[in-house]
């Protein structure tokens, strides 16, 4: 059990651990219990609901000694967590923009999807200098627990490709599930960086033609490539 998670049981137990008190030892319904518990918790200092009795009283006094204490060291514990999680989101954040500010000699993945994620693995296992760039924030997000250099982003945007140092880059790989998407990250990049090797991936056949006119060196059309590894398959199967 992560400790969030038992912090927020704690703080959950200690209004219900009140509110059984007053049930038990004055006989009072849930509700009337419950504000009870709260109110004597956040000492808000509203009326009682209801006379209290003496054992009444030495639950108020074993609670507010007992419950503030603890209540108040899990929501100051909470906030902890809260900020810690946002100031290391903000660090690791800047870390990342600084390393894709300094990084070059890269390639550029735009796209994290499936066919994407593959080959920043393989470039990650080649020591490959790269970085990736998605608008899906789980996308991302996977990335960034492999330890990707990665930014949230339309590799559309021209000023996205230039934040990505596509003037410093020796590749681009455009990988977006939209072929539209993909002619259009080729013409932007070979636009911004003459030299860039552009590669790119299509669905459609007609695309591949126009991707080449755009500026992609190389178009990688998928469901050719599924033919062609088929068609192997078939050749190696064969007496």
């Amino acid at each position: 059990m992560t400790r969030a998670i038992r912090l927020v049981l704690l703080l959950l137990f200690i209004p219900a651990a009140g509110t059984l008190g007053f049930m038990v030892v004055e006989g009072w319904d849930f509700f009337d219990a419950l504000y009870m518990a709260v109110i004597t918790l956040t000492t808000v200092g509203f009326e009682e609901v209801n006379t209290l009795s003496t054992p009444g009283r030495v639950v108020v006094i074993v609670y507010l000694v007992l419950g503030l204490g603890v209540f108040f060291y899990g929501v100051t514990q909470v906030g902890e967590l809260l900020i810690r999680g946002e100031l290391r989101r903000m660090l690791g954040r800047r870390l990342m923009d600084s390393t894709i500010r300094s990084v070059k000699d890269h390639t550029i993945v735009c796209g994290c999807g499936r066919m994407g994620l593959r080959l920043c693995v393989l470039l990650a296992e080649k020591g490959e200098r790269f970085v990736v760039v998605d608008r899906d924030p789980e996308a991302v997000a996977v990335a960034i627990e492999r330890g990707w250099s990665v930014s949230v982003g339309d590799a559309t945007h021209d000023a996205t490709l230039r934040a990505l140092g596509i003037d410093r880059a020796r590749g681009l790989v455009a990988v977006l599930t939209s072929d539209a998407d993909n002619l259009f990250v080729a013409l932007s990049a070979r636009l911004l960086n003459p030299d860039l090797m552009i590669l790119t991936r299509a669905t459609e056949e007609e695309s591949v033609d126009k991707m080449q006119r755009a500026g992609a060196d190389e178009v990688v059309n998928v469901h050719q490539i599924g033919a062609n590894q088929v068609l192997q398959l078939l050749r190696n199967s064969s007496p």
